[in-house]
């Protein structure tokens, strides 16, 4: 079930929405409870059998942080974490591997008809972290009920934000103000779903037109196309954040930031910072420093950082596109580490020009199914002839309106307030802005539903769906 379908705004959340206040007026538990059916429900509308297998991947979850508590021992924390990846590799990357890695033909009629499980890169990741957290440091015990529902509560099942039991538990245990988060989840709701409906998914009809006929793309056409993926990706996945978000504000529970507007960003390294927050977190907590981090020397550190950006990029997708996209930016990270660390410094401009550059033909190979279609359109991109011939300059001015588009979209994700900045306005101006947040909010659910209903076609998936 996907956020900005009709069947989840008109059904399925108001439907549980009304279940939870109403449980919540007679028990917490009861309250908690209904999510975890809701959050079942959910996930089942997409596939009904791995409901077993994602219940399952819980139950042996809590199971090894019983054990954990229990007896201290590192041996049941390392038996958890390779049981979830055990998980992920079987049904992720089995298929890339048989088929790619080792090409071992007598397998691949049985993995090729493994079906990835929505979400089972987030749930299995913020398992990993709930059991390696529990090792660590001692903590209140968390009953069944409240693991289950951190592990499944569905506005972040599926893409994240990846969650921390310090940053979701405690808010179980303690009186949910339903009254005073409601507008400002409404206030997220609403601005994630424009995102998605009116700019993403718009986006996203020129992106697939383009990649099916790469072979035919001008060089202004090949550039044109990777700006307009750069904007569907931004406005897909934050959307989708700000939407769940959103939806936890409206049951009274409060979600990490994911996206702090990291097309401003100055450097690689900043980048990471703002894009994907939670997932540059984990991977720097639970990767990054348990390889050495920055305490043993520099080549300790470099070798850090590229295995993690490596496994960063593998983690998106089992393909080679994905690897080489990870350890792209994890080169990037390194030479801007290197660079910061001899005491250079570019203007701010620069740094952002070049870390626009960078990031917007990585972006290329991120989307690109397979190498040869990537190639071909950075072939078209890099044509040194293309870029001197007037002929394919002159092409840019019969596409006026795309480019003025793409400017706006360019002005809007580096110049303008995001949308925690326009929550923390709400919430210093709460007198001043509920009205005009009441119609601004109906008038984006008119709109969407008006332009749902004259959709002849189902609505779009996020993109990170797929991972």
């Amino acid at each position: 079930m996907i956020f900005s379908s009709l069947d989840f705004v008109i059904y399925f959340l108001p439907v549980v929405f009304t279940a939870f206040w109403l449980a919540n007026l007679y028990s917490k538990k009861l309250s908690i409870l209904v999510l975890c059916v809701a959050s079942m429900a959910f996930y089942a509308y997409w596939k009904w059998e791995y409901t077993l297998l994602f219940a399952g991947s819980i139950i042996v979850n809590y199971i090894c942080y019983r054990w954990i508590e229990a007896s201290g021992k590192v041996a049941i924390l390392k038996a958890g974490i390779i049981a979830n990846l055990g998980l992920i590799a079987v049904y992720k990357y089995a298929n890339f591997f048989v088929s790619d890695v080792v090409q071992y033909e007598p397998w691949q009629p049985y993995v090729e008809n493994i079906i990835l499980p929505l979400g089972i890169s987030f749930f299995t990741f913020q398992q990993i972290s709930f059991l390696v957290d529990s090792y660590r440091e001692k903590q209140d015990r968390v009953s069944f009920l409240n693991y289950f529902a951190y592990v499944s509560f569905f506005p972040q099942l599926i893409a994240g934000p990846i969650v921390r039991h310090d940053e979701f538990l405690y808010q179980l245990n303690e009186k949910l103000n339903l009254k005073a988060n409601f507008v400002r989840g409404v206030l997220f709701f609403a601005i994630g779903l424009t995102k998605k409906v009116m700019i993403a998914d718009t986006l996203s009809i020129f992106v697939k037109q383009g990649y099916a006929d790469a072979s035919l793309l001008s060089m202004p056409d090949a550039w044109m196309l990777s700006l307009l993926y750069t904007f569907q990706l931004y406005f897909d996945f934050s959307g989708y954040s700000d939407m769940a978000i959103g939806l936890a504000l409206m049951f009274g529970l409060q979600l990490p930031q994911n996206f702090n507007s990291p097309y401003k960003s100055a450097s690689i390294q900043e980048f990471w910072q703002r894009w994907h927050m939670t997932l540059s977190r984990w991977l720097k907590d639970y990767l990054y420093i348990p390889l050495g981090g920055s305490r043993h020397g520099e080549v300790r550190t470099y070798a850090a950082l590229l295995a993690t950006m490596f496994l960063g990029g593998l983690w998106h997708g089992a393909g080679w596109t994905f690897i080489i996209w990870g350890a792209a930016h994890g080169s990037a990270l390194a030479i801007n580490r290197m660079w910061s660390k001899a005491g250079f410094k570019l203007p701010m401009v620069i740094g952002w020009m070049l870390t626009a550059l960078f990031v917007v033909n990585l972006w290329v190979v991120f989307r690109a199914e397979n190498f040869g279609l990537a190639s071909q359109v950075y072939t078209q991109m890099w044509n040194i002839q293309a870029w001197v011939d007037p002929q394919q300059w002159i092409h840019v001015l019969f596409q006026p309106n795309l480019w003025l588009a793409m400017a706006a979209l360019g002005i809007l994700v580096t110049t303008m307030p995001n949308t925690w900045q326009i929550d923390a306005w709400y919430q210093e101006n709460r007198a001043v802005a509920a009205q005009a947040l009441g119609y601004f909010s109906f008038g984006l659910f008119f709109m969407f539903s008006i332009k749902r209903m004259m959709e002849a076609s189902a609505p779009a998936e996020f993109i990170y769906f797929q991972f």
